[in-house]
């Protein structure tokens, strides 16, 4: 197909320089011919013959003994010539020419003639008497166009011979086109097929540097399009792992206390009520890690979901605080708010319900995980580009061989992963995974003993515009409600 285009561009343009110089050429000719025959007439006018037979004979008879007569012009310039005297009578032609015909309306005009093997431009104009300003009689020139068809096919042959070799030349530079624009694409193809036999291969697309191009751009499209989709299959896999995992222990205590009851426990009212009762646990506890386990799997993509959302930080803290203080009367929540700013209003890029999970997330552990002193601090600070926020417990602290693995899901940091203080060891992976996606980070400090700090960072937004498109959605929002 791009072969099919550059010839058919290469004959457009060809053919039309080629029809340019013929015409050029014919152009030339017809004005040689109208200089010619000027310079002639003159010739004529100047000399005071009479247009007689005998004359004239005598007159080229004389033309033949000077160095160069005016019959070797003549042939050289491949020119036929007639006199007519003024009864229209020819008296002199260098050669018969009964093709020719003479009419006094062709005066002065220029046209061209075809007969047989003569094809030329003919040019018919009086000749006058110099003295007495007397009609003498009529110059009838043919001036040949051998010389215009030879170099016609001479531009012919050499433009067949130029459009061969350019065809060649539009096959080879177009293939090597089409497989230099065309390669990509194919190898895009290659690489689907191969995914298409294995949804899990990790072939992607092949970029090269010095490419910055539209398929440059298209196959980093399509990396990313793949490792969205290798992100989205490995979550799923991922998920369906660890919920076949955790959800394997209460299945258990519910099928073990169901084969109790069936064999003898339901005819003993305590054994009865005590299976029921822990079966209904378990049962609470599945439900419980599934909703996690739906919050985890949301929490990866936040990014694609929630990326124009924002929150302001210090509402959203003030609030969380005032609940735990009321759902755990018997703790202390202190809170120390730095921000530096004429408002203390500080906006980042999160969807406030997500912000308001950390936090409880955070701040749940921080009371779960207190032993005696039952103290949970609170603070916030800013910089120039980044806010953090700091939960601090004074609890049971953890060792420095777990504290790279609590964000790992389903650990805990009792090594038989007890679950007396409730939970399922999916809290700090939600958070985790919640504040990357936002594009921030979370640290953590811990003494065994002195208990831990949560660190948490993100970036500020400054966009004023969008800060005040998201007041007035706020706005609106708590109108409608």
């Amino acid at each position: 197909m791009l072969s099919a285009v550059f010839i058919s561009l290469y004959v457009i343009v060809s053919f039309s320089m080629v029809s340019y110089i013929k015409k050029f050429y014919y152009d030339n000719e017809y004005s040689r011919s109208v200089q010619l025959s000027d310079k002639l007439t003159a010739l004529f006018e100047n000399n005071e013959l009479t247009f007689t037979k005998q004359e004239l004979t005598t007159f080229f008879e004389q033309e033949q003994q000077m160095s160069i007569p005016l019959s070797f012009y003549f042939k050289t310039e491949g020119i036929d010539i007639r006199l007519i005297d003024d009864k229209d009578r020819v008296v002199y032609e260098t050669m018969p020419m009964p093709y020719m015909l003479f009419h006094k309306k062709d005066l002065n005009s220029v046209s061209t003639i075809k007969h047989k093997q003569i094809d030329g431009i003919t040019v018919i104009k009086p000749i006058y008497s110099r003295q007495t300003n007397t009609l003498k009689g009529y110059i009838q020139l043919l001036f040949s166009l051998q010389n215009y068809h030879q170099r016609v096919r001479e531009i012919h042959q050499t433009y067949f011979y130029v459009t061969i070799i350019a065809i060649v030349l539009c096959l080879l530079v177009a293939n090597a086109l089409a497989y230099l624009f065309f390669r990509p694409i194919k190898h895009m193809t290659e690489v689907m097929a191969l995914i298409k036999k294995d949804a899990l291969s990790k072939q992607r697309m092949q970029l090269s540097k010095r490419r910055k191009d539209e398929l440059m751009e298209l196959s980093l499209g399509f990396n990313e399009l793949l490792d969205t989709m290798d992100l989205y299959i490995n979550q799923q896999k991922q998920f369906v792992e660890d919920v076949s995992h955790e959800l394997r222990t209460p299945v258990a205590i519910v099928e073990g206390h169901l084969k109790l009851l069936n064999r003898w426990g339901k005819n003993d009212p305590a054994v009865l009520e005590e299976s029921l009762h822990a079966s209904l646990l378990e049962i609470n506890r599945m439900k419980t890690l599934v909703q996690e386990m739906l919050d985890l799997s949301r929490a990866e993509q936040v990014s694609i979901h929630y990326a124009d959302d924002l929150t302001e930080v210090s509402g959203v803290i003030e609030q969380v605080h005032q609940n735990f203080q009321i759902i755990y009367p018997d703790f202390t929540f202190t809170l120390d708010n730095d921000i530096h700013s004429e408002t203390k209003e500080i906006w980042v890029g999160i969807a406030r319900h997500h912000f308001e999970q950390i936090l409880i997330i955070l701040l749940d552990n921080a009371v779960k995980y207190s032993t005696t002193q039952k103290l949970i601090h609170l603070s916030i600070s800013n910089t120039i580009a980044n806010v953090q926020i700091t939960v601090q417990d004074f609890g049971e602290g953890i060792d420095t061989e777990n504290i790279n693995k609590i964000f790992g899901r389903f650990y805990r940091v009792d090594k038989a992963r007890s679950r007396h203080k409730g939970g399922n060891g999916l809290g700090l992976s939600i958070a985790k995974e919640l504040i990357e996606g936002y594009r921030g980070n979370i640290s953590v400090e811990s003494v065994v003993g002195n208990g831990s700090i949560f660190r948490i960072e993100f970036p500020i937004i400054t966009d004023y515009a969008k800060i005040v498109q998201e007041k007035r959605k706020v706005k609106q929002s708590q109108l409608m409600n």
